[in-house]
């Protein structure tokens, strides 16, 4: 930066301070009051920058790990104010290369907060703009080059292969943050944002394989060769996808979606990459109005080979569970481009806990002896009804898929059933058309299996409320038109478009068979099973 711009942004920080301070924070209040009224208009959001105010406000976390303790070391003692430690004479050279750039970057951060304070009003010129801009730029590039530098200083001191491990995360999330707060400098809707987003998002993803390392490294030894040869195939997936993948808009950081879900309209705004262990794109998007958060996923299968079918049973799916269990439906739509093509979904996040009462995905792969799962967590009458209505919904939309992990635990203590665009791939197969304990048409198995089958052995019983409950809810659906539960699945069958005469036969024979299949099943189960005459 040159002296004459120094001295410029000098006084007139001093001439004008005050004022420019009150004025700022009147606009910026402004602002923010006119963007939560009007969030239901897209433009407001599209429009809108982020004031300098808020940018000055913004913690600068650009240094951890060892930087820290280094600074904290080189400070001078406080018995006497004169003393220095002498720690700081005995640092290594990757040490006092993390000093020098810690200084280095204290007087860059010293001198941008005075171009940040007095450049931003209609007197300043476009130079002043470009050197606030290439000031910005330089102070990036200095707070990665330290974050690199601090975790070269503390692999230094590391001893153990997860020590290494945990200091190339901490790197890689500092790295994250960086390009977090760098996009701030730009407008949204810039082709610079639009840029910095996007190396942003590589970031998270090296931050995401850097996890599964550390996650690998400290998996038992009996589950580490099954382990490795997951993450060698979501390697492999990820290079492919990354070939064939097809770029989708609604991927795009601070992009808006307009759309009806349950008859409502929303205005969703992408808030950023998910990175939730799946085999598919995922980003979170927010309601700026009701601040519910959703997720849209990309339809695409585990290689990137677009694949809308996985959208549209996700769409159907939601509307089933709207019709047959309300209580615990998760409200979703499938999200089309402008030739109508269903190219993603959108589904609201539930509000779960992150330790459940009862967590399924372990009851149903840890065995407790030799007996299997403990029958004990199933016998609860609230569990079994939910099993049994999530069974329903499940069968209707002919998904095999669900298994434990799919159940998760809302804060009200309720379970809901998610992910169900793996539904509807097995309309057409013969062993999927009557309900059984045992048909396991994927690598895994559906849970209701295990819940069946311990029935079937004696392990439980059935309680008589939940067996009212699910009547209750096959007497909803028998209610319910024919004709407008299979325009639910009209945009299904043009999709795959085989034998779609068969198809709709499938389809509608579950529905109207519903209470007949499920006295049959349950009479195989046990001799004289059937779903109570509810009133």
């Amino acid at each position: 930066m040159s002296d004459v711009l120094v001295k410029k942004a000098l006084e007139k920080k001093v001439r004008e301070e005050d004022k420019y301070r009150l004025e700022q924070a009147w606009q910026w209040k402004q602002e923010d009051e006119l963007f939560k009224k009007t969030t239901a208009d897209a433009d407001i959001y599209e429009n809108r920058h982020y004031s300098f105010l808020e940018r000055q406000e913004n913690e600068m976390n650009w240094s951890f790990g060892a930087a820290r303790e280094i600074k904290k070391e080189a400070e001078p003692a406080t018995n006497g104010g004169s003393e220095v430690i002498q720690q700081a004479k005995e640092l290594s050279k990757a040490e006092k290369n993390v000093v020098k750039q810690e200084k280095k970057i204290m007087e860059r951060q010293k001198n941008l907060s005075i171009l940040r304070n007095v450049i931003n009003s209609e007197h300043d010129t476009r130079d002043d703009m470009i050197a606030l801009a290439s000031e910005e730029e330089k102070f990036f590039k200095d707070r990665i080059k330290l974050i690199n530098l601090s975790a070269k200083a503390d692999l230094e001191k590391a001893t153990t292969e997860k020590d290494k491990l945990v200091i190339d995360i901490n790197k890689k999330q500092a790295i994250v943050d960086a390009w977090t707060d760098y996009a701030k400098n730009f407008n949204i809707g810039s082709e610079m944002r639009d840029q910095t987003l996007k190396s942003k998002e590589d970031a998270q993803l090296d931050l995401y394989w850097a996890k599964y390392q550390l996650k690998l490294l400290e998996t038992e030894p009996a589950q580490k060769k099954k382990a490795k040869a997951k993450y060698k195939r979501k390697v492999a997936e990820a290079y492919i996808k990354s070939v064939i993948s097809q770029n989708d808009e609604n991927c795009k950081e601070d992009h808006v979606i307009k759309t009806e879900i349950n008859g409502k309209p929303v205005v969703l705004v992408n808030m950023g990459r998910a990175f939730l262990g799946g085999t598919k794109p995922t980003y979170y998007y927010k309601d700026m109005e009701t601040g519910k958060q959703y997720l849209y996923k990309k339809a695409e299968n585990c290689c990137g080979v677009q694949k809308p079918e996985g959208a549209i049973v996700t769409e159907i799916g939601a509307k089933i569970q709207h019709i047959v269990d309300p209580e615990h439906e998760i409200p979703a739509i499938g999200i089309k481009d402008a030739k109508g093509k269903y190219i993603g979904s959108v589904q609201e996040i539930m509000d779960v806990k992150q330790k459940p009462d009862i967590d399924f995905d372990s009851w149903q792969l840890t065995s407790v002896g030799n007996g299997g799962q403990d029958p004990e967590v199933v016998k609860n009458p609230e569990i079994q009804k939910t099993l049994l209505i999530f069974h329903c919904v499940d069968w209707l939309l002919c998904n095999f898929d669900t298994k434990g992990e799919h159940l998760l635990q809302r804060k009200d203590g309720s379970f809901v059933s998610i992910d169900k665009e793996g539904g509807m791939n097995q309309i057409l197969k013969e062993g999927s058309q009557h309900m059984s304990c045992t048909f396991k048409p994927h690598n895994h198995e559906p849970i209701y299996n295990v819940f069946f089958r311990m029935y079937r052995d004696k392990k439980i019983d059935l309680d008589e409320g939940a067996l009212k409950a699910l009547d209750k809810k096959v007497r909803d659906l028998e209610a319910y038109s024919d004709d407008e539960y299979m325009k639910m699945f009209e945009p299904y069958i043009r999709q795959v478009n085989k034998k779609p005469e068969q198809m709709r036969e499938n389809i509608l024979k579950r529905k109207q068979n519903l209470r007949a299949e499920y006295n049959n099943f349950l009479s195989s189960l046990r001799e004289g099973t059937k779903l109570p005459e509810n009133a």
